[in-house]
């Protein structure tokens, strides 16, 4: 009931808030959510140059109705979260850790020497043989060698394709 509720006036609040004209400290204000202001110059800068007036108004129309919807939607959601979640702490981690993840690229980019000479691969191979070993077969092969004039059974096809072990006698030969 209370979701319903929630959506409802986000819906009616996206209605009721119609951009709005006004000029603050020399920019022009195009809409307004309680504290949110969204200027003109903001969206200007998502508009292609050369893009003709028509589209110009459906792509600022479009973009400010959707920052309205968001605005609100932010709005509600401060408003309604409890005090429990903590945000500002959460933001600060969060600040925190993309600070550090972009300073240790930065790091990789410069300190780290990705060009590995030939002598350095062959020398690392040399001293970490061991880690290289298989612990199984990876290939099996069957090989049976034939003179030309020899000539097989039809069932012989048959088990080969199916791996099966089986003894042949073909002319004087021995196939297992």
């Amino acid at each position: 009931m209370r979701k319903s509720l929630v959506v409802l006036g986000i819906l009616g609040c996206c209605w009721a808030c119609q951009p709005l004209v006004g000029e603050q400290s020399g920019k022009k204000i195009i809409a307004q959510v309680f504290d949110k202001l969204l200027y003109l110059d903001q969206v200007q800068e998502f508009i292609p140059d050369g893009t003709s007036v028509e589209d110009s108004l459906l792509m600022l129309d479009a973009y400010t109705q959707r920052w309205i919807r968001e605005a609100l939607m932010l709005h509600i959601a401060e408003e309604n979260i409890s005090e429990a979640w903590r945000i500002e702490e959460l933001v600060e981690d969060y600040r925190a850790s993309l600070v550090r993840h972009n300073y240790e690229q930065v790091l990789v980019e410069e300190l780290l020497d990705s060009t590995i000479t030939t002598e350095e691969l062959n020398t690392f191979y040399e001293r970490n043989k061991a880690q290289y070993e298989l612990e199984t077969t990876i290939v099996r092969c069957d090989l049976i060698k034939l003179s030309n004039n020899v000539r097989l059974p039809n069932s012989f096809d048959e088990w080969w394709k199916q791996g099966k072990k089986a003894q042949l006698v073909i002319s004087n030969w021995v196939v297992l």
